[in-house]
């Protein structure tokens, strides 16, 4: 077997093996170049080529190497654990994703690999985007790692900012980037409530100029009854009142993500999207909603919701 090393102007090289080089598209070749060239921490790239050469030390990879270890993902227990599914497939790792600026959705479903995954990116994303990706993708795996080894658990949108915070703090300290809007200050205090969190959520249908549109809005409130959070927003009229109360209840789960809100109870105004949620009817126009619905819910630590009739105090005062 002949391996060839492939030097470029970064001082870092790659590895192909000498008998499957022939094929190899151009556009691979390229898509290797892009990689090296990124503006990464050199961890991040030597893990995106592990990940590439299928060297990442999985449970799935150690079984392979005859070491006996539970096979199962550590995260989710539902299946054994390759690259792909640690990192894309995973119910965690697909959160992570729906949280992040991009809202990736069934990765891996769309991709046949993760090599695949990471091919396309390289081949039809900006740069800048890339970089993010993948340093999000580095944070996954060690997010991983210290669920494992250290029993500590963070929270989707933690992995997306320690992702994006180690891609914009290396390109700041090499003198370029962009600003990162995606993380707060180094110093912030996040806060994160953990008890009797009650979610209300709602969506209407109006004219506008001609047109039909959807608000939808939420509130939040403690056990006591003491505002914590709301929100509003405005989005194309969808064909029916329970697909907008749907999205308006996704929109609302993601919102409380983001916030670091650990919501206990969701009450919702329209009995179709709760019997939707809790039969998990996935198939369908709108399953891929309630999927996410479902998926975003079990991070926050949320697993009950329940149809509350709508009426003068919907604000729950």
């Amino acid at each position: 077997m002949v391996t060839i090393w492939l030097h470029w102007d970064t001082d870092l090289c790659a590895t192909i093996d000498g008998v499957n080089m022939p094929s190899r598209s151009g556009n691979d070749f390229l898509s290797w170049r892009k990689l090296w060239s990124l503006t990464l921490p050199r961890k991040i790239i030597i893990f995106i080529w592990r990940v590439l050469n299928g060297c990442l030390p999985t449970r799935e990879a150690l079984i392979r190497r005859r070491i006996n270890i539970d096979i199962g993902c550590p995260l989710c227990d539902a299946q054994p654990e390759p690259d792909f599914h640690i990192l894309c497939g995973c119910l965690f790792a697909r959160v992570v994703w729906l949280v992040s600026k991009w809202a990736f959705r069934n990765i891996a479903q769309d991709f046949s690999s993760l090599g695949a995954w990471i091919m396309a990116l390289l081949q039809h994303v900006d740069k800048a985007d890339v970089e993010e990706i993948l340093s999000i993708m580095w944070a996954r795996w060690k997010s991983r790692n210290a669920a494992i080894f250290k029993h500590e658990k963070k929270a989707p949108r933690e992995v997306v900012e320690l992702g994006t915070d180690m891609c914009f703090q290396y390109q700041q300290a090499m003198g370029g980037g962009r600003p990162n809007l995606l993380t707060t200050a180094p110093d912030a205090k996040r806060w994160r409530l953990t008890v009797g969190i009650k979610l209300k959520c709602d969506a209407s249908i109006y004219k506008l100029d001609g047109a039909r549109w959807a608000g939808a809005g939420f509130i939040l409130r403690n056990s006591n009854g003491d505002f914590l959070l709301a929100g509003g927003v405005k989005f194309d009229y969808l064909s029916n009142v329970a697909m907008a109360e749907l999205k308006s209840l996704l929109w609302a789960l993601l919102i409380c993500s983001k916030e670091y809100v650990l919501v206990t109870q969701i009450e919702i105004d329209c009995k179709q999207v709760v019997n939707w949620i809790k039969s998990k009817q996935f198939n369908g126009e709108m399953g891929h909603v309630i999927e996410d619905c479902c998926m975003v819910m079990n991070p926050i630590n949320c697993s009950s919701i329940e149809h509350c009739k709508r009426g003068g105090k919907w604000d729950g005062s």
